[in-house]
């Protein structure tokens, strides 16, 4: 009996420590429980913040769409306003083109051009180089030509704006532009007249004498007249066309001066007042040809006055004169002709 008492209370020790451990087990699994709850509720707040951001995005995108829509639609409107537009302006022409006002003014045109050409046809045609020519008198001296710096352009009639004296050219003493010098003075009032600015006689004589075709002795050789063109051509923008022809047709003379040349002339007996001349034709008009003479003395002056067709131009202080034009080409040997 007595090892039977002592039993008892052990077992029961061991039975209330065996609760007490089960109860512990059964915290620790709720604990457990608890954890894992919340990790759940974790992953789904995280899972209902992406589906708000895909929300904010999808709404986002919504909105773009609905913008590119309505831009789309005001171009498509706009687009229609145009088509509308042009439809309109092309029926507008339509009815124009029918109208009979319209047919009358084409009528009035076309008859106005039909008597133009019978008038021109009956008075065997016009005198086109005459107008050419009055054309480029008229217009060519108030305006520079074009890559021209104004300040070297000079206003008045083409031709009748340039006049040089050899008798009264200051230069440099082997030039002796007095006596020898017509030939440099005479080219020098073609060429600046063609330019449009003055290109003084010293410049084409010193030219001439560093390549040998001016000398104080001879004067100008032939060369000098054909060499100037490629020198000067060079040198001014404004003479970047310039040519050169000869002839010994007084018909080619008037007809270049019409067109708006300028002419350097050998002249024959007439001209010189001493054995041999060189002088410019700057126009013709009426009959007569329009000279400039290098040589400006009292002398020279007489010899034009009792030739004359009518009151010489006075330009530059020097005088233009008009000649016949018979008179005139019977006196010359050749015609240089300049032309840009």
């Amino acid at each position: 009996m007595g090892e039977e008492e002592q039993k008892t209370p052990k077992s029961d020790q061991e039975q209330v420590g065996g609760a007490a451990k089960g109860a512990v087990d059964a915290g620790g699994k709720v604990l457990d429980a608890g954890k894992s709850a919340v990790d759940t509720g974790k992953k789904a707040v995280q899972g209902a913040r992406k589906i708000a951001d895909g929300a904010k995005k999808t709404a986002e995108t919504a909105q773009k769409a609905v913008k590119m829509a309505r831009k789309a639609v005001q171009t498509a409107v706009r687009a229609a306003r145009l088509v509308a537009h042009m439809i309109h302006a092309l029926v507008s022409a339509i009815a124009a083109l029918f109208n009979p006002v319209t047919w009358i003014v084409l009528g009035i045109i076309l008859v106005i051009v039909i008597i133009v050409v019978a008038y021109a046809w009956l008075t065997d045609g016009f005198d086109y180089e005459n107008v050419q020519g009055s054309f480029r008198e008229t217009f060519e001296g108030n305006y520079a030509r074009f890559g021209e710096d104004e300040a070297t352009t000079v206003s008045g009639e083409f031709g009748k704006r340039f006049n040089f004296s050899q008798i009264d050219i200051e230069g440099p003493a082997e030039l002796s532009m007095s006596s020898s010098g017509c030939g440099p003075t005479a080219i020098a009032m073609a060429l600046s007249e063609l330019a449009n600015q003055e290109i003084s006689p010293i410049e084409v004589a010193q030219f001439g004498l560093a390549n040998g075709t001016y000398t104080v002795a001879d004067g100008t050789y032939y060369d000098l007249y054909t060499s100037v063109v490629t020198e000067f051509s060079s040198k001014y923008p404004s003479l970047a066309n310039l040519k050169m022809t000869q002839s010994n047709s007084k018909e080619d003379a008037i007809k270049a001066l019409q067109s708006g040349a300028q002419i350097v002339c050998n002249s024959g007996s007439y001209f010189p007042v001493g054995s041999g001349h060189v002088i410019c034709i700057c126009g013709y008009e009426n009959g007569s040809f329009l000279i400039k003479d290098p040589n400006t003395t009292e002398a020279q002056a007489a010899k034009h006055t009792s030739h004359q067709t009518k009151e010489p131009l006075d330009v530059g202080g020097y005088k233009i004169w008009y000649l016949d034009e018979n008179f005139v080409h019977e006196n010359v040997a050749n015609y240089f002709i300049y032309t840009v």
